[in-house]
């Protein structure tokens, strides 16, 4: 099941960052998602602040590039900052108790500066629409084989386009072989 006619996709937004040596030659499709453009001169300088930060910086760090789920987390210190800064008066905490059913009284003002948000982290571009996150950009990566063995863009998914492959030759081939998909998945369940 390591050849070209099997086709694995990754569901980690990591796969760029794992050792696929074993792949290159051998043909194997393989595709994943890309959060973070690794690419991008801002994530590049971005990161090169964060190396200096030992040894938290290396630890979030993987061969000079940063894990999907430290750059979420630092989007969002990011986010709430911006929030925060936008607040008409001082936040005042309240008392909290679990007996207590009652709103934070500044909370949807902090909700509503949160939806008036425009940046660009290491994520891409980040705005809010009813507190969902509406304008980002996943990259469609995809392995490719040979000599140059590396992860390439083979196509991105927009919440308002959907996906465009902008690279159709990867995913085709010429004929189209007369074939039988089998998908197979794992069920798991998750205990709390």
């Amino acid at each position: 099941m390591n050849n070209e006619d099997y086709h694995y996709i990754f569901t980690s937004f990591d796969m760029e960052l794992f050792d696929m040596e074993d792949f290159y030659y051998n043909r194997v499709n393989m595709s994943g998602w890309r959060l973070v453009d690794r690419d991008s001169d801002k994530v590049r300088d971005i990161l090169q602040v964060m190396e200096k930060f030992h040894p938290i910086g290396a630890s979030i760090l993987s061969g000079g590039h940063i894990k999907t789920e430290p750059a979420m987390v630092y989007d969002a210190v990011q986010v709430l900052a911006l929030s925060l800064a936008g607040m008409e008066e001082p936040i005042k905490p309240d008392n909290v108790s679990c007996d207590n059913i009652a709103p934070w009284t500044q909370g949807r003002n902090l909700y509503e500066n949160l939806n008036k948000i425009t940046a660009h982290g290491l994520t891409g571009p980040i705005e809010f629409t009813d507190g969902k996150r509406s304008d980002f950009k996943l990259q469609l990566m995809r392995l490719t084989g040979g000599d140059s063995g590396r992860m390439t863009v083979a196509g991105h998914w927009t919440p308002s386009g959907g996906l465009a492959i902008t690279d159709p030759a990867a995913y085709k081939r010429d004929p189209p072989p007369n074939v039988t998909l089998t998908v197979v998945t794992v069920e798991a369940s998750l205990e709390t």
